[in-house]
């Protein structure tokens, strides 16, 4: 077996890996906010996939412990935005939080208002999606400061942290 270890076979494995930097998120934002997906996309600055945790069921046996899978859980998913000169993308999320729980009204919304979904395409050279992971039941649990600082230059960003009910992927290209 070791005789298959080389940088040849190696070439032959790996002719290229996927880049971080190639990503685009298609946002379902509540029709009532007014902004677009479209520009959104464009000042989406991080990211990262969700990590998905599949929480083991203990079976005690003859002494021994057996584990079985179980459910499927999804942690919160966090997103820096840059801020535009209007302050569309901040105005934005802070009307959605508001759909979620009014402060000033003491109201909730109705999940089926508020919950969206966000897709992550990774994409290859050619800028195409070559995987998708569509996080349903989104919405946003933390809207994070935006820095100010007479002492930068950077444009400003801030974080967006959103709730996850479950995630779904398309385009596998290993086929699996």
């Amino acid at each position: 077996m070791a005789e298959n270890i080389s940088i040849e076979a190696l070439r032959a494995q790996i002719t290229d890996g996927a880049r971080a930097y190639l990503f685009v998120l298609d946002f379902d934002f509540p029709s009532t906010l007014g902004f677009t997906a479209e520009a959104a996309k464009f000042l989406v600055r991080a990211t990262s996939l969700p990590p998905r945790t599949i929480d083991p069921i203990i079976v005690p046996f003859a002494g021994m412990e057996y584990k079985v899978g179980s459910v499927n859980t999804y942690q919160d998913w966090t997103v820096t935005f840059m801020v535009d000169i209007l302050m569309g993308v901040k105005k934005t999320f802070d009307s959605w939080a508001r759909l979620v729980h009014d402060p000033v009204t003491n109201l909730s919304g109705p999940p089926g208002v508020y919950k969206r979904e966000v897709k992550v395409h990774q994409l290859n050279g050619q800028l195409m999606p070559i995987y998708t992971n569509t996080l349903k039941g989104c919405w946003p649990t933390s809207i994070g400061e935006v820095a100010l600082s007479q002492e930068t230059r950077e444009i400003e960003t801030f974080d967006v942290t959103f709730a996850v009910d479950y995630i779904t992927d398309e385009g596998n290209p290993l086929g699996l």
